[in-house]
């Protein structure tokens, strides 16, 4: 059973449910739509505000170096488009020919567990070959990391130093050890009768974040699609997935039923984001609330388990599109087998009830954070109720 609302259209699949909302919101008639206040922070069990995470990063370069300092080789700094700050490097490939850019540093590159950066793509299919290599400042030896699933316009890149595979010159793998690296090259190679053009900002080194990990679980081996991001002076949480689904979850509560969730959400591309719940970050099982990312206004309650993903809710907002990095929140609510869904525009505003839907496929599990689709988002203020 469902029912939906704030929305364009209205759509009932089933027979209508008639809640009864009992004494945990206060009820704001506004003629069509049902609107609830936010859980506030002294209500909620849990408050995760990654700005009290100490982020553990070494910068390798802002590409805001003056011409003839910093890179060189192929690359140009670009002032049109940069992501933070005054300028981007900029590579462009014409008709299959290589490209790249090199930058010397001091940095102890053994030190570092991954390379993050942000990459703009004009046209991901303009490129045959996008690589980043990490060597001698020769380039005798290097490690080689070749990019896949980007997305047009920027993307948050963070590579492990394990993903990175040692080559030299001749195509065998080289001896060097990172202890000495000491160069950074960008390489860009179009296809055919085609032109490619890719963007670098805002790249560094990050270490393990032991705080971070302690605090949200991702299968093993996905670790490295989350990092702390320094997003208008705060530390938040910047997550990015190029698969069918991805959460990460709270380290704790590990089960449970009956709970409101929400989170603060700032979409970077059109990959919808949203809650996770009910469910195990492990085999990725449970509910899945999404919004629509930059420019969509669709939203989502999906279930995977294991013989496939159901939409089992969905519908438009009935307002303005979502803009990318334009916050919103998000919000569900849980009661044995009634689930509900809320979702709000700013910070000034309550929360509109977009639909609720009975559902008994899970009862219990971990909640989170989720990413579907290839891009990422950015998450704050993630609060966590038991009811």
């Amino acid at each position: 059973m469902a029912i939906i609302g704030g929305m364009s259209w209205f759509y009932i699949p089933q027979n209508v449910f008639t809640s009864n909302h009992e004494d945990k919101f206060d009820f704001v008639s506004t003629g069509d739509e049902e609107q609830y206040p936010p859980l506030a922070k002294e209500d909620a069990d849990i408050v995760l505000n990654f700005n009290e995470i100490e982020a553990k990063a070494t910068e390798i370069s802002t590409f805001e170096d003056r011409p003839g300092s910093g890179w060189y080789g192929d690359g140009v700094y670009d002032s049109g488009n940069a992501y933070e700050g005054q300028q981007s490097l900029q590579l462009i490939s014409l008709d299959g020919k290589t490209v790249s850019s090199q930058y010397d540093s001091d940095i102890d590159f053994a030190g570092i567990d991954y390379l993050d950066m942000m990459v703009h793509v004009d046209n991901p299919l303009a490129y045959d070959t996008l690589a980043i290599d990490v060597g001698d400042k020769e380039f005798k030896g290097y490690y080689r990391y070749k990019f896949t699933n980007l997305s047009q316009g920027w993307n948050i890149v963070q590579i492990s130093t394990d993903q990175f595979v040692a080559e030299n010159k001749e195509g065998e793998k080289t001896t060097m050890t990172w202890e000495e690296a000491g160069s950074i090259r960008v390489l860009l190679m179009s296809r055919p009768n085609s032109i490619a053009t890719v963007r670098f900002d805002m790249m560094q080194g990050l270490m393990k974040n032991e705080d971070l990990l302690n605090r949200l679980r991702l299968p093993r081996g996905s670790e490295y699609r989350m990092t702390l991001y320094s997003q208008y002076g705060q530390n938040r949480l910047a997550m990015r997935n190029n698969a069918m689904s991805m959460a990460a979850q709270l380290a704790e509560p590990r089960k449970v039923d009956n709970f409101i969730l929400a989170a603060t959400i700032w979409p970077q591309t059109e990959a919808p984001s949203g809650l996770f719940f009910r469910g195990n970050y492990n085999n990725g099982d449970g509910y899945y609330f999404t919004v629509a990312g930059d420019l969509g206004k669709e939203w989502t309650l999906q279930k995977k388990y294991a013989e496939g993903n159901d939409t089992i809710l969905q519908g438009e907002l009935n307002n303005e599109s979502i803009i990318k990095n334009e916050p919103f929140g998000v919000m569900v609510e849980t009661r044995g087998n009634v689930i509900k869904l809320y979702l709000r525009k700013s910070e000034e505003e309550q929360f509109t009830l977009l639909g609720e839907i009975t559902d008994e496929e899970f009862t219990q599990g971990g909640v989170g954070v989720t990413v579907t689709g290839n891009g990422w988002s950015v998450f704050d203020d993630i609060r966590y109720k038991k009811l």
